[in-house]
């Protein structure tokens, strides 16, 4: 698995971790069914009443969207996403579609939330700096004071991965350096467990 050692992180903090593959639904639609998990989940076991949203790439563009807003006017987020302590997105990328970099964005970052955003500075193939993680930031941030955008030096997309995200993402995502990608993937850890 790409995400064992975050996974192994995250139980270290007495977490119930469930983790799950993008299929071809929309965004919008995963992001919706995350606090729906929940619910069902609480119905045959005992959860905290609250719960950390953690994503890598697209997952952490989904991670966003399950605390977004559609209009910078709504102050309160929906009682679904009030369940949501943090948010961990670890270079998201915002493309196909953009969702909060479009230049008519109707999603923004909600301030209820501490959400922890980082940006692998290298970034990789077929990443648009229109859309990356800084871009979601800098959209976001006049909106926000509950939000942090933490940068990876010389870190490449895949930095996060235990394995480079495997053929495919070694092939395609190939970047950064080797040892920026391992601060990289050292700090998000060190993130997890200090704020959580």
């Amino acid at each position: 698995d790409e995400y064992e050692s975050t996974i192994q992180v995250l139980q270290s903090r007495d977490q119930l971790v469930l983790s799950f593959f993008i299929g071809m639904e929309s965004h919008d639609k995963i992001a919706a069914n995350v606090p729906k998990i929940y619910e069902e989940l609480s119905k045959s076991m005992t959860l905290p009443s609250r719960y950390h949203v953690v994503g890598h790439s697209l997952g952490a563009k989904i991670a966003l969207l399950c605390v977004a807003t559609k209009d910078t006017t709504q102050k309160v987020i929906e009682a679904e996403q009030a369940r949501i302590d943090k948010v961990f997105a670890f270079d998201p990328v915002d493309e196909n579609p953009p969702q909060f970099t479009a230049p008519k964005n109707n999603n923004h970052l909600s301030d209820d939330v501490s959400i922890v955003i980082t940006w692998a500075t290298a970034g990789g193939n077929f990443i648009s700096s229109q859309h990356n993680a800084q871009a979601i930031y800098q959209a976001n941030k006049e909106f926000l004071t509950n939000q942090d955008l933490v940068v990876h030096k010389d870190a490449g997309h895949m930095a996060y991965t235990d394995h480079g995200g495997g053929a495919m993402g070694r092939i395609f995502m190939h970047s950064g350096t080797p040892e920026g990608n391992k601060a990289a993937k050292e700090d998000a850890h060190r993130l997890l467990q200090t704020f959580i």
